[in-house]
């Protein structure tokens, strides 16, 4: 679970809460902002990252 800011650490989503929702082709963010797909994917995409530059670095 990756957190929305890097200074705090993750809330876990539960079943309470606003969820996002779309009106008139805008979404609107969930009340629990790790529960919106676009906070994992930018922090697996951040891993991802990281992981490719430490592995081109140790090739020297």
């Amino acid at each position: 679970m990756f957190g929305a800011f890097w200074d705090r650490e993750a809330e876990l989503p539960t079943a309470g809460g606003e969820q996002a929702r779309s009106v008139r082709g805008a979404v609107h963010s969930s009340a629990i902002a790790e529960r919106d797909l676009s906070v994992q994917l930018s922090g697996w995409m951040l891993m991802e990252a990281a992981h490719s530059a430490a592995a081109v670095s140790s090739l020297g």
